[in-house]
């Protein structure tokens, strides 16, 4: 199963000071990205370059979570060596964007090393609003299919339930009059069924704002 992750970071729920402060962004950022930070982003705002790079290290646990069910989450041993800026800016995010593949010149793109793993990253940084991250196995993006979403309910069971619906409401357009459901695995990460083998799905939620990524089979090079 190819690995796939997103992550999104509601912007206004973080708390900047506390982000600033070397206690906090030295367990996120090994001593390399801190370097990489005054060497060439000085440009963005720190606490920007520190959600930046953890929501490109939560996707990327996420998607060798498939691969080593026991895997431990380790900030500052996933090290992204390669981040790319984009070429224009981003406006405001929409209540619902949906969209596959993504435009290199909007977005972040990187290269991120765990132990022998190499994966690759697409971020988007809508405005003062929300991180967006979708990281993969693959390097090849044009058939990763991914959405976010405003939703007004925030506690737990509402983000899940909203989640779910919209993941399954696009995934209508690959699989088209089949009743499908979200699962999930012993060791915490979501999947579909379909016909002999299982699709990987990605899901996440923070505050105000849901998201899914899965890897699109009609799309996939043959």
């Amino acid at each position: 199963m190819q690995g796939i992750g997103n992550d999104i970071i509601a912007l206004n729920a973080i708390d900047i000071l506390r982000t600033n402060k070397r206690a906090f962004y030295t367990k996120i950022l090994a001593k390399s990205e801190q370097q990489l930070y005054k060497d060439s982003f000085p440009a963005i705002p720190f606490h920007l370059y520190v959600w930046l790079l953890w929501s490109v290290k939560e996707s990327a646990y996420k998607c060798l979570q498939r691969q080593q069910t026991d895997l431990v989450f380790s900030p500052t041993g996933t090290v992204i060596t390669n981040l790319s800026t984009p070429n224009q800016s981003i406006p405001n995010a929409a209540d619902i964007l949906e969209n596959t593949d993504f435009d290199k010149d909007a977005c972040f793109s990187s290269i991120i090393e765990f132990n022998t793993h190499k994966l690759y990253a697409r971020s988007i940084i809508y405005g003062d609003e929300l991180i967006h991250t979708v990281a993969s196995t693959d390097a090849d993006f044009n058939h990763i299919n991914w959405g976010i979403k405003h939703i007004e309910q925030i506690d737990p069971e509402s983000q899940s339930l909203a989640v779910r619906g919209f993941l399954l409401n696009r995934l209508k357009t690959d699989f088209p009059g089949r009743e499908l459901a979200v699962q999930k695995h012993s060791s915490g990460y979501p999947y579909i069924t379909i016909p002999e083998k299982q699709l990987a799905v990605s899901l996440s939620h923070h505050g105000h704002w849901v998201g899914y990524a899965y890897s699109s089979p009609s799309l996939c090079k043959a």
